[in-house]
């Protein structure tokens, strides 16, 4: 978290945000309506909507990396910030994590 820039204390809001950011699709429900029951902070909430952040730059730049859209992913912030190389293996452990859980 620290090599990303991000305080301690806000490495779990940018989890949840990754963890939530496509639960409207798995609920097949608004993610208005779903993040309203949810506990998430303010800042997750508007950059889970949409909403220009902090908690949204790192959002889009891991869904542009996902998508393959290389130049959108190296425009970003995080990534610019970091390195390709060293986001790559933040990536990948992030996948291998992934697979780790029993589900």
């Amino acid at each position: 978290a620290r090599e990303l820039g991000i305080a301690e204390v806000d490495t779990v809001d940018y989890f949840f945000m990754g963890m939530f950011s496509h639960i409207d699709v798995l609920l097949n429900r608004p993610m208005g309506s779903v993040l309203s029951t949810l506990p998430l902070s303010d800042g997750i909430k508007y950059a889970l909507l949409g909403g220009k952040n902090d908690y949204r730059d790192y959002l889009d730049c891991v869904m542009a990396f996902e998508l393959a859209d290389w130049n959108k992913a190296l425009m970003r912030h995080p990534i610019n910030k970091i390195g390709t190389e060293r986001f790559m293996e933040l990536y990948l452990d992030a996948l291998r994590w992934a697979e780790q859980l029993n589900y």
